[in-house]
């Protein structure tokens, strides 16, 4: 009985030696699953703060090129806005000296007339056949200047139909640049998401 009880004392010594030896080894294997967590982590939260980085430069280099481009739509504006005056003032002058003409012509003719009562009959028609003449001429002349004029109002029409598509474009494109850099100052995140969504195959690239 008694062997029989050291039997059994060194069964219980083994067995409760094997559960050290096995409690040894889960505490190892813990320790190394934390550690493997802990790298992972680390390289988890690496990797976040770049890609927050990455997403600020990202949403700074949209914000430059906004603002680029507002730069140059003004510009676009004020060259064409010169150049719509200036053919505007040429316009308008090129009219002003068809008025002017036809005044002198006018002119000319009601003092013609006022020769041809105060003359002779021989100066008279001397005059008219004079007259004759220069009224062929003046003829030409105002259904030149006529021609012209209507050219030149139809022009004008035209510049300023197309000065008023200009500037309703313009308004429009102005529009969507100040509303983006708007809500770019606002929701800071939410445009984040927005350029992490809108340009990811730019953003990739830049990545690489």
């Amino acid at each position: 009985a008694e062997e029989e009880r050291q039997r059994a004392q060194q069964r219980i010594q083994s067995a409760m030696e094997q559960q050290r030896e096995l409690l040894k080894v889960q505490r190892r294997l813990y320790h190394e699953r934390q550690d493997r967590n802990a790298v992972k982590r680390a390289h988890y939260e690496a990797s976040q703060r770049a890609e927050t980085e990455r997403l600020r430069q990202v949403a700074e280099m949209k914000k430059e090129e906004l603002v680029r481009a507002f730069k140059k739509m003004e510009r676009i504006e004020n060259k064409k806005r010169r150049q719509t005056l200036e053919k505007e003032q040429t316009a308008e002058k090129n009219l002003q000296a068809v008025r002017q003409q036809k005044e002198i012509d006018h002119r000319q003719k009601m003092e013609r007339q006022k020769l041809k009562q105060a003359d002779k009959l021989e100066a008279v028609e001397r005059l008219n056949r004079i007259q004759q003449y220069k009224r062929e001429q003046a003829v030409d002349r105002l259904n030149a200047d006529d021609e012209r004029t209507t050219a030149l109002l139809s022009f004008k029409d035209k510049m300023l139909e197309e000065r008023k598509a200009f500037r309703r474009q313009n308004e429009m494109e102005r529009h969507k640049v100040i509303e983006s850099m708007e809500k770019l100052r606002q929701q800071p995140s939410k445009a984040l998401k927005t350029l992490k969504l809108g340009g990811g195959m730019d953003a990739s690239t830049d990545g690489h």
